[in-house]
């Protein structure tokens, strides 16, 4: 590598690292071995699903990402990378991850979450009837603190 080269390229580094303070968090998949990398809003996931060793992250836009990433794996990615002041996303169960954000729905009739934007893109995720019973509780608490401001 030449002295241009190695100039040119501390260059682009310090331009990325300046890029990415600016930008917030963001979720990193992928490692120096990977064919991609993928950068992700955290505020633009909506849930990840898990379908066996494989996870389908939806997002906000009514894009999707299927991974090779089980759920655990990729629920450490995101408790490592995301700032817990930013953290909106947590594990629900054995087979999803849902940001809180995009909650719309607590059917506890059917065991069921829906999470959908404002743009009417919606996931229905199955849920146990305990932690349906845990989100509808800390809703109806977020809902009464906030009335009482």
């Amino acid at each position: 590598m030449n002295r241009d080269s190695t100039r040119d390229t501390k260059r682009l580094l310090k331009d990325l690292s300046s890029f990415f303070r600016r930008t917030g968090d963001r979720i990193v998949i992928g490692n120096k071995n990977s064919q991609k990398v993928y950068l992700i809003d955290p505020a633009s996931l909506m849930c990840i699903e898990a379908d066996q060793n494989y996870t389908n992250w939806y997002f906000s836009d009514g894009t999707s990402l299927t991974l090779t990433y089980q759920l655990g794996v990729c629920e450490d990615l995101i408790t490592s990378q995301v700032s817990d002041e930013q953290l909106t996303l947590a594990r629900i169960g054995r087979s999803a991850i849902i940001n809180f954000q995009y909650i719309t729905q607590i059917d506890m009739t059917n065991k069921i979450l829906v999470i959908s934007n404002e743009n009417h893109v919606s996931r229905k995720i199955s849920v146990s009837e305990d932690i349906l019973r845990i989100i509808k509780e800390a809703t109806i608490l977020y809902k009464e603190a906030n009335e009482n401001r």
